[in-house]
């Protein structure tokens, strides 16, 4: 029997917008027990870790300092991130098709957790049963959302694992008939945003210039493709190199206002991955001009760390952590990052 809320609660996804979802969560714990929201739906249970959905403008830590407090009625202290995770499925609710992004970020409350705190307007408080600690061996036998988080959860259980991506088992294959439109892909107004580090037999790291500022190469994540998946698309369409994303480097939460893209401002969430050329040739797309002339054009070029010196590179932080990658390394963790006016 499928024990999984799409499944167990029969849900079968009814044709609608393909929306991408950011969600934050906080993984709690107290020796040998996790904390655990619990719900009930059409007389059918199942769990998930406490946290909620990031709004435009906040950062993903106080949006699960903002969630956790509203759900156990406790203060949160929001520690290092611990994995990305992406999964599509049939919201148990309202039976729409879902790409969900996940933060889970590790954290700990002040205080005992009490139900009842969570605004009466949120559709999840209308079904939630339990808010409490319980012990991690149980996890197997839980519904859990979302589908093998509960698993990965158990496995790492005091293991001294790296932060990273997941891949949980994707439900794409039930959503039936959706639709994707460019206006709404973005739940919430945060643009998902796919981004390469590629280095090549010399060192040089292929980056891309605007007429303003350095930056690498990348482009929005649409709703109906993983986050790999689009870093391939992007950087096979802009220089014609086939890339393969194997590690996850930064997820940056980014606020910035561009006088062109974006002049009311921009929430963007980055995923930067480390990504190996396994084909194709260097050859900038027909929308791009191998120029700096021209405030309209992108330029794609490999350069050296030391050739980046005194040039304006974008976020504020990428030259840095460029720089130390190159000279010691890649991190095994990967990293939580915010740049630009949070406000």
């Amino acid at each position: 029997m499928n024990r999984y809320p799409h499944s167990a609660f029969n849900v079968r996804c009814r044709p609608g917008l393909l929306k991408i979802r950011h969600r934050v969560a906080g993984i709690i714990t107290r020796g040998d027990d996790l904390l655990i929201t619990g719900y009930e739906l059409n007389g059918k249970h199942f769990y998930s870790l406490p946290g909620g959905g990031q709004e435009p403008g906040e950062t993903a830590v106080r949006a699960l300092a903002r969630e956790l407090c509203e759900e156990t009625g406790c203060r949160a202290e929001i520690g290092p991130l611990a994995y990305v995770a992406e999964t599509f499925f049939a919201d148990p609710l309202d039976a729409l098709p879902l790409h969900l992004i996940g933060l889970y970020f590790h954290a700990e409350i002040e205080g005992e957790p009490r139900l009842g705190f969570a605004s009466p307007e949120a559709p999840e408080a209308r079904i939630m049963t339990e808010v409490r600690f319980r012990s991690r061996r149980s996890l197997d036998d839980m519904v859990f959302y979302p589908e093998g988080m509960g698993g990965v959860l158990n496995a790492d259980w005091n293991r001294n694992v790296p932060a990273r991506y997941l891949r949980l088992p994707a439900t794409k294959n039930t959503l039936g008939e959706y639709v994707t439109g460019v206006d709404q892909r973005v739940e919430g107004g945060i643009r998902p945003r796919g981004v390469a580090v590629v280095i090549n037999a010399d060192g040089r790291i292929l980056t891309t210039f605007n007429g303003r500022e350095w930056a690498l190469p990348g482009g929005a994540i649409e709703p109906d493709e993983l986050i790999p998946a689009a870093v391939t698309r992007e950087i096979a369409e802009e220089s014609g190199l086939i890339v393969e994303p194997y590690r996850l480097l930064f997820v940056n939460d980014n606020f910035f206002s561009d006088p062109v893209w974006a002049p009311e401002g921009q929430h963007e969430l980055g995923f930067y991955w480390l990504c190996r050329v396994t084909g194709g040739e260097f050859d900038p797309g027909p929308h791009l001009e191998c120029s700096e002339s021209g405030e309209d054009r992108i330029v794609l070029r490999w350069q050296s760390v030391d050739e980046f010196r005194g040039k304006t590179l974008y976020p504020e932080w990428l030259f840095d952590e460029l720089a130390r990658g190159v000279r010691d390394g890649w991190p095994d963790n990967m990293r939580y990052l915010v740049s630009g006016d949070t406000r």
